[in-house]
């Protein structure tokens, strides 16, 4: 490379260095005191169960928990903090939850600019600033985790993305859908993917263990808590149900669900008349999550290219299924959707990026998050299954569907095997006999017979 190539690499290096901080202090903390200021506050359900644990309750055996033992330890500390240093209260929790928040955050755009590149970085601040609150929710912490494994993985780091996979789930359930394509991409070493397993699985039993310092019973009614609650308004069920107590005059109502650990936290779902409602979501999700590993599996094996997009699709599949589906949930999909905006897998056909494609999955995904937020401000007139809130709410959840479209987009149709040794794609059913060893003994043999 010439001088003045190394540079113009220097110079753009040198501007990322100052456009990032620089994006990251205009977006973050800013958003974080506006919210202060509007009276924005954390969820009540994180502000109960800190109060608790400050009191010296222990979760899991003093009180019912619907949360995995990492998420609660992340609950826990800006309550035990504010509590150390200043009356605890809905406020100075909300300050400090505000701030762990913010410090996630900081790394995690750290994490995407180091190892996935400035574009990334960028897109996750875009997609995250409009989607989600970070002062309201911990979806990040999963998230974060999860990209990570993720990135882990693409730099050939295995055990660690294992293990960082293993922490995630431990933080929330929805990253165990990772784990086959984790699995896909180690078959090629059965012994290597032994060892992964047992040092994942081992990680993720002794996070977990916790959850049974209550019993078997204490640990079955957080679990309950998600299997047995019915479709929350905003989801897609309640669209379908809605439209048929409109359209086709089937009985259907909105009633407020409660968490009994948490009196003053409540939920609005949906119940309706139509056959089988009850079995809907969880049927549904079931086979959206087949067809996805269907479309991702081939796909992902031996080509860890496709890992960004194919982790990026199960996600938004389990988010449209799922029987809850606020806003915030963007936060899942952000940084993994940033991933692949930076980083789309090449066209089967024409061997270059689809810009389109990778900008229209975006697109969505912003607009989801928009008409989620306008949601928000026809909230009563939603419960009321007004035809405007309803239509809102429809649109919002076909914008999702729409960004997985393209998320479904960004994978090829063919399957791709790529050569980890070589860096070479090929298509097609990859050679059953294949020598990683070859090429160097050749050059050997070269080099002999021409010093010869």
């Amino acid at each position: 490379m010439s001088r003045a190539g190394r540079a113009a690499i220097t110079d753009r290096w040198d501007m990322a260095r100052l456009l990032l901080p620089a994006a990251w202090l205009l977006t973050r903390p800013p958003l974080l005191v506006l919210a202060l200021v509007l009276g924005s506050r954390t969820d009540i359900t994180y502000l109960h169960y800190g109060q608790a644990m400050a009191a010296g309750a222990v979760p899991y055996r003093d009180f019912a928990v619907e949360y995995p033992p990492l998420a609660i330890a992340f609950l826990a500390i800006p309550a035990l903090t504010a509590h150390s240093f200043t009356q605890l209260s809905a406020t100075s929790y909300s300050v400090f939850f505000g701030l762990q928040a913010l410090l996630l955050d900081a790394l995690l755009y750290a994490v995407l600019a180091r190892w996935a590149g400035t574009r990334a970085a960028l897109w996750y601040l875009l997609l995250s600033l409009i989607g989600g609150s970070l002062l309201q929710t911990f979806e990040l912490l999963p998230a974060a985790l999860t990209t990570t494994a993720v990135l882990m993985r693409q730099q050939g780091r295995n055990r660690s993305a294992w293990l960082l996979l293993a922490e995630a789930a431990a933080t929330k359930g929805w990253p165990l859908l990772l784990a086959p394509l984790f699995l896909v991409l180690d078959m090629q070493s059965p012994r290597r993917l032994a060892t992964n397993v047992g040092l994942s699985g081992l990680l993720f039993a002794v996070l977990i263990l916790p959850s049974l310092l209550g019993g078997v019973i204490r640990a079955e009614q957080g679990l309950a808590f998600h299997a047995k609650r019915e479709p929350e308004v905003e989801t897609v069920y309640a669209n379908v149900a809605m439209v048929a107590h409109d359209v086709l005059r089937i009985p259907a109502r909105v009633f407020t669900g409660r968490f009994a650990a948490v009196p003053e936290a409540h939920s609005s779902n949906v119940s309706s008349a139509l056959p089988g409602w009850p079995q809907l979501p969880h049927l549904m999700l079931v086979v959206l999550l087949v067809l996805g590993l269907l479309r991702t599996l081939p796909r992902v094996r031996g080509n860890v290219a496709m890992l960004p997009s194919s982790a990026a699709f199960l996600v938004g599949l389990f988010m449209l299924g799922f029987s809850v589906l606020e806003t915030q949930y963007i936060l899942w999909l952000a940084p993994l959707e940033a991933l692949v905006l930076a980083r789309a897998a090449p066209s089967v056909s024409r061997g270059q990026a689809i810009p389109w494609v990778r900008l229209g999955g975006a697109v969505s995904l912003i607009f989801f998050a928009v008409f989620g937020h306008l949601l928000r401000i026809q909230w009563n007139s939603l419960l009321a299954m007004q035809p405007g809130a309803v239509g809102m709410a429809i649109v919002r959840n076909a914008c999702l569907v729409l960004a997985l479209v393209f998320l479904w987009r960004c994978i090829p149709s063919t399957v791709q095997h790529q050569d980890a040794e070589f860096g070479r794609a090929r298509q097609g059913r990859p050679r059953l006999c294949r020598s990683p060893t070859l090429p160097g003994s050749l050059t050997r043999l070269a080099r002999d017979h021409s010093q010869q």
